[in-house]
């Protein structure tokens, strides 16, 4: 899979992991920050969107997204 983002990559290394319980507690780490550069300009790696992804699948499911992992992927394919 590739993806151009343009999203400031979610910089949670002053961030206790113990904190981080759900996806949606990364968001404020990345979701108010400026663009990295204009939208669709180049391709950079990150994992921002991954987690908008998951939050994604969350809302759309209503299940948590490793347990949609598990059952739709790894239960499945594993």
């Amino acid at each position: 899979m590739t993806k151009v983002s343009w999203m400031n990559e979610a910089l949670w290394t002053d961030y206790p992991n113990y904190k981080i319980r759900h996806n949606s507690d990364l968001l404020p780490l990345f979701i108010h920050k400026p663009m990295m550069y204009p939208k669709g300009e180049r391709f950079q790696y990150n994992n921002s969107g991954y987690v908008l992804l998951a939050m994604v699948i969350e809302k759309a499911t209503g299940m948590d997204f490793d347990q949609y992992l598990k059952e739709n992927i790894f239960d499945i394919f594993c």
